[in-house]
């Protein structure tokens, strides 16, 4: 799902929460009206409005425009409910499409849908992991069949240089920009230059002689489709846009406008060339201008009154004849056992048809969990954020335990293991994003899930011998981003006092990580860091994600993260090595310049060097640059600060990558940024700069977040801050304190227990800066928390002042 979609193809039961890439969206059922030619066309899609949408905790509504569907769902633990409401039709079918994936590194592999009497629909899709279901409906089939054979082909985005060309087929790959000074594509373009993407927003730099606002930009070239079929066009644009296909206008929306999504159908041959030319205008504000194709998949042959079908493109079709605003339910148990087990599954949680008791169960169950967190003061949309972003970071990871049994991926093999009472958890896809502010989120709200997570990675680990960064049903051991941060998750917890698990079994696991791949499995890259204390730049080229100086930090605090749990478990030895490589981040520190920076094998510095290049993978750093990693050393921040010459220095560094827009809230490497003003006598700094980014970074609308959620790091960063504290070190149990958008926070820490409560007396948003803090009566110096003092119990109470209290919190 993405706000700027405007079709519909279906309504899938497994999903992942706001990552960077995709996976699942298996069992996928579609309702519609018409003849059944759409399947063999591939026209099965619907266009929807979000006006006729809702979406709230555990429901989900639209409207389907093409059939006036009105689609409904609700959901359980393990099983999903639909409810249809649909217009007076002869032709009223709905589609159970199993060969459905949204990963092309997972499509289905092979399947079976067997249609058991006259109102049952089971099976099951291999996609590299089993998916089996039960699907009941409401109403007795009037006809049904299959399909078998069709083409599935994932959409695929054309952002990739080999299908586009500037000139002739076989010259320069991209396509010709020229960029105008004017709205109007007036003159002389002001220059020319190839663009590999139409991409203009994330996959462009903004050219310096461009203005902001009030200019166009022309595109020409050529096209070759990589395969043939009907083509779903789409242009994302704010605010003009024109577009001709061999020299015909398709799309002709010249006008002053917010994002929009203009779509085209074209049929296209593979490997035959296509002209095109789009013209843009940027009016003021956002900049916008990006072209995706889909491939929309034929469905192949239809099989009427076929009761099974068996292979890796394969469905089934219901029909019925219905009434004016006539209603038919589906309710799919879903498992990753057996098709008796997705049927218990059902059975267990949804005996009956009463679908909105299925929307009030659940929307309880999610009511409860969002209440262990309760404020007040703030605006209405301020707490719209607020519980929204907690729903976010509370989603991951997935339960997969299913009557005291569960299914793992992680061996390579897939097989069911006993839970023996445990619950088995993966999908927190990935740690890089997850450790920094998602998983110590939850160890405060969700204390009693805390143990099973670490239990889960030890599972993993017995089951292959791996401790993945990526923990993931579909991916298996995956290792993704940089070094293992599953490692900080794992001392997180445990120095939280978290510890029904076998530590001894999985600090074996994070110590032969650390040991034989810190930077990665049986690579060059983990030699290279135990051998030198760093990996060198030689390896940056080519590589996808992967950065030599980000690796470097980031290696360097996960061996801190092991010597912070070798302590813990009395193992000295190791305590001290790897608090000894925690320092390695020192090796790329540039006195000279006073900044990380990648350096060869050989010592010397790369060069040219700028900390502020957004060059981006090739300068050194993972989705960032020198200035806003040279501040991860989350282990040690009073040896960086000293490195840099002093708080002084230290200070007038972060002041200078604040006032000069060098911060990007909207991705992990930034996140602790805002925060260390409270190590450099500066508290108050960072209660500005806070409150500045709650403000105009993330919003009430569609695009509230600027960036992806990333298994809700971006929405607990939120709900941390608005709460007037965050976890700077995750390992260390604590957390610094800024200030709270909110007069009054209650962590609710469970029957029988005090609640924590933070009081902001006089909050505002002129009343920004800490005046004075007491904690359970006590004056507190420093603009620190332990996470005992939240578990305990008590009050910390805040005095708020519209002027920055300069002699509070320092030293």
């Amino acid at each position: 799902y993405e706000y700027t979609d405007s079709n519909v193809v279906g309504f899938s039961h497994t999903h992942l929460q706001g990552t960077g890439g995709g996976a699942y969206g298996n069992i996928l059922i579609y309702p519609m009206t018409g003849s059944l030619d759409k399947i063999i066309s591939g026209k099965c899609f619907s266009s929807f409005s979000h006006a006729n949408e809702k979406a709230e905790a555990g429901y989900y509504s639209v409207l389907l425009n093409d059939s006036k569907i009105k689609a409904e769902l609700a959901v359980t633990q393990h099983a999903g409910i639909h409810r249809y409401t649909f217009p007076k039709s002869d032709k009223a079918y709905i589609l159970l499409n199993v060969g459905h994936a949204i990963s092309q590194s997972r499509p289905c592999k092979d399947g079976k849908i067997e249609i058991a009497g006259n109102n049952v629909l089971k099976g099951y899709g291999i996609y590299g992991f089993p998916v089996y279901f039960y699907a009941e409906f409401s109403k007795p089939f009037d006809a049904y069949g299959t399909w078998s054979g069709s083409k599935l082909v994932r959409p695929f985005t054309i952002i990739d240089e080999k299908y586009l060309y500037a000139d002739k087929v076989g010259g320069k790959h991209g396509l010709k920009g020229e960029y105008y000074d004017n709205k109007e594509l007036k003159g002389k373009p002001l220059y020319t230059r190839i663009d590999k993407t139409i991409n203009y927003r994330w996959g462009m730099g903004h050219p310096e002689k461009l203005p902001l606002n009030g200019f166009s930009i022309r595109w020409t070239g050529k096209i070759v489709p990589p395969k043939s079929g009907i083509v779903k066009l789409r242009i994302d644009g704010d605010d003009g846009i024109r577009f001709w296909v061999n020299g015909k206008l398709l799309i002709d929306q010249w006008v002053n406008r917010g994002e929009t999504p203009d779509i085209v159908s074209v049929e296209l041959q593979k490997n035959k060339a296509i002209d095109i030319k789009i013209e843009y205008y940027e009016n003021v504000g956002v900049s916008l201008a990006r072209l995706k194709w889909d491939i929309v998949p034929p469905m192949g042959e239809l099989h009427s009154g076929k009761t099974s079908e068996s292979g890796d493109k394969i469905g089934a079709f219901i029909n019925y004849k219905t009434s004016k605003d006539e209603q038919i339910l589906i309710k799919v148990g879903i498992s990753y056992i057996s098709v008796e087990q997705a049927r218990k599954n059902l059975q267990n949680e949804i005996s009956g048809w009463n679908f909105d008791k299925a929307v009030k169960d659940t929307r309880q169950i999610w009511n409860d969990l969002l209440n262990r967190m309760h404020v007040e003061g703030g605006t209405g949309k301020e707490k719209t954020i607020f519980y929204t972003s907690l729903y976010h970071a509370l989603i991951v990871p997935t339960d997969y335990t299913e009557d005291d049994a569960y299914y793992s991926a992680v061996s390579g093999e897939g097989k069911i293991y006993p839970a023996k009472g445990r619950h088995f958890y993966s999908d927190d896809w990935c740690t890089w994003d997850t450790f920094r502010s998602t998983h110590p989120l939850q160890t405060i709200i969700e204390p009693e899930r805390q143990s099973d997570y670490v239990w889960s990675y030890t599972q993993m680990y017995e089951h292959s011998g791996c401790l993945p960064s990526c923990p993931a049903l579909w991916s298996g051991c995956s290792m993704g981003m940089n070094s293992n941060h599953t490692v900080s998750v794992i001392a997180d917890i445990y120095n939280k006092g978290f510890r029904d698990f076998d530590a001894q079994k999985i600090y074996e696991a994070m110590r032969e990580y650390a040991i034989e791949y810190p930077a990665g499995r049986n690579n060059n890259l983990s030699r290279d860091y135990l051998k030198l204390g760093y990996v060198p730049f030689e390896y940056d080229k080519g590589v996808r994600e992967k950065a030599s100086a980000s690796i470097t930090l980031e290696c360097s605090y996960d061996d801190w993260c092991v010597s912070q749990m070798a302590k813990a478990l009395g193992k000295q030895d190791d305590y001290k090595l790897f608090l000894k490589r925690g320092l390695n981040y020192r090796n790329l520190f540039d006195k000279e310049s006073g900044f990380m920076r990648p350096r060869f094998a050989d010592g010397k510095w790369k060069t040219p060097f700028n900390p502020e290049s957004k060059q981006g993978h090739s300068n050194g750093f993972t989705e960032s640059n020198s200035y806003q990693m040279t501040f991860f050393v989350p282990q040690d921040i009073a040896g960086l600060i000293k490195l840099m010459g002093g708080k002084d220095a230290f200070r007038q560094k972060l002041d200078y990558y604040f006032e000069n827009n060098l911060h990007n809230p909207g991705n992990e490497p930034d996140f602790i940024n805002p925060f260390l003003y409270n190590y450099a006598d500066a508290p108050w700094k960072s209660q500005a700069v806070v409150r500045d980014i709650l403000k105009n970074t993330y919003t009430d609308e569609p695009r509230g977040l600027r960036g992806n959620d990333d298994s809700g790091a971006m929405s607990a960063w939120y709900v941390f801050a608005a709460a007037g504290f965050y976890p700077v070190s995750p390992g260390v149990p604590e957390y610094v304190i800024v200030s709270p958008i909110f007069t009054e926070v209650i962590i609710d820490n469970g029957e029988g227990r005090k609640p924590f409560k933070i009081i902001a007396q006089n909050s505002s948003q002129e009343n920004k800066y800490i005046q004075s803090a007491v904690l359970n009566g006590s004056e507190l110096a420093y603009p620190r928390l332990t996470h005992q003092d939240i578990v305990n119990g008590g009050t910390l109470k805040l005095v708020m002042g519209a002027k920055p209290n300069k002699k509070w919190g320092i030293g």
